[in-house]
């Protein structure tokens, strides 16, 4: 036999005992939301690409600007360290004058990355 008291609980009565539960402590049914991981990936790999093509663009005006000024700068990514690298090269001779920041300190970040990984299985 089901009663409800005055607090809103139901009391179940079942012959010796009274089993009583508050309603309000009744948990609700968890609904998982459903997330398409096909289109999380696809929406990163567009971001990716449009801030890729940002970067190039930024370093084509800049590029442009410096050829205005009379001077020859290159720019380039790094693709294993994901920066930026500038090179001042002599306009008559083609030579590089400067490499910010200089190829030893680009190899020894890619070694400093690949030891990291060695010792560490992912990053947080």
């Amino acid at each position: 036999m089901i009663t409800t008291g005055i607090s809103g609980q139901a009391m179940v009565r079942d012959g010796q005992h009274i089993i009583s539960q508050n309603s309000a402590s009744i948990p609700a049914k968890k609904v998982k939301p459903q997330v398409d991981i096909n289109e999380g990936m696809e929406e990163a790999a567009r971001d990716i690409k449009k801030e890729l093509a940002e970067v190039q663009d930024t370093v084509a005006k800049l590029q442009n600007i410096t050829n205005v000024m009379g001077r020859k700068i290159g720019f380039k990514v790094n693709e294993e360290l994901g920066e930026v690298v500038v090179k001042v090269i002599d306009p008559s001779t083609d030579k590089v004058i400067k490499e910010i920041p200089s190829a030893e300190i680009q190899q020894l970040q890619v070694r400093i990355k690949q030891t990291i990984g060695l010792l560490f299985d992912e990053t947080i």
